[in-house]
């Protein structure tokens, strides 16, 4: 009976030992192989001026104002709407007044205006795909959205994209009336494992050519 060089019987009509290399035997196929996705997460928020505290609730309620809010955010960020959440909620004020800090002397508000402070997070795929060590250059998509986000002028281009989206979807009328972006939060940039995070808020898609990102 023909054995191994271990002195093992081989089976019946097998004459010769064979090797197998078990670390390439168990290599998962390319196509099979879960992926590791990285993002870039801009987190940050605003406020919203409207004519009454009554107004500032309704907005805040609207889900065609999130829609509109999410849409001018995805429009300055140049990635996919689905890419962008926003919350929203009407701020309580005081018995008579609410306090704006938007200059450095604060500032009081008279009780027959209403604020709502919109809360946003944008997502953003990893772009080098070499892996650098730098974030700015993995992310420079981020990186610029965050930049315009703290320019003087984006709180009226972000208030004249909103107000664009809800006359679109009220038949040209804005029925909120004016309103205004008053003031603009600090916001944050950090990196997240879509692998390893279990409080992920988004699963970002590819930004594709020509992809219309309006509302």
């Amino acid at each position: 009976v023909p054995v191994t060089d271990g002195g093992y019987a081989l089976p019946v009509g097998v004459t010769s030992a064979i090797l197998i290399d078990h670390q390439a035997s168990a290599t998962v196929a390319p196509e099979t192989a879960p992926a590791v996705t990285d993002y870039a997460q801009v987190t940050g928020s605003f406020d919203l001026l409207l004519k009454s505290q009554a107004l500032a609730t309704k907005f805040a309620g609207d889900p065609a104002v999130a829609a509109a809010v999410a849409g001018s955010l995805a429009l300055l960020a140049k990635t996919p709407f689905g890419n962008v959440k926003v919350s929203l909620s009407a701020l309580r004020q005081g018995s008579d007044q609410a306090m704006n800090s938007s200059s450095q002397g604060a500032r009081r508000l008279p009780s027959l205006q209403g604020l709502v402070r919109a809360g946003y997070g944008v997502g953003f795929l990893q772009q080098d795909k070499a892996g650098s060590a730098i974030t700015a250059q993995r992310y420079p998509q981020a990186l610029a959205f965050a930049k315009l986000m703290q320019d003087s002028g984006v709180s009226a281009l972000l208030t004249a994209l909103v107000v664009e989206r809800l006359q679109a979807a009220s038949g040209g009328v804005n029925i909120y009336g004016p309103l205004q972006v008053k003031q603009l939060g600090p916001l944050k940039i950090e990196e997240v494992s879509l692998l390893t995070s279990t409080t992920n808020m988004f699963d970002p898609v590819e930004q594709q050519s020509g992809m219309d990102t309006t509302m």
